[in-house]
């Protein structure tokens, strides 16, 4: 199976896609988010073809919400 480059995947403009090459369908699924110190990551599966994998995410910023 022939997947997407880390940057090539990053850098894709639709926000969640399968990273397989001949696929990149926008039907993918997120599972638990997990968060280790700045880090989240999330199961990811593609309900085209089936491929599973997991996104990481880095905490860059924060937003203080005036209730």
């Amino acid at each position: 199976m022939s997947t997407l480059t880390q940057e090539e995947y990053v850098k894709k403009p639709k926000a969640n896609c399968c990273p397989v090459k001949n696929c990149q369908s926008d039907d993918v699924e997120g599972g638990t988010v997990s968060i280790i110190e700045k880090s989240a990551f999330q199961d990811v599966t593609c309900n085209t073809c089936g491929a599973t994998w997991n996104d990481e995410y880095r905490l860059h910023n924060f937003q203080i919400e005036n209730g």
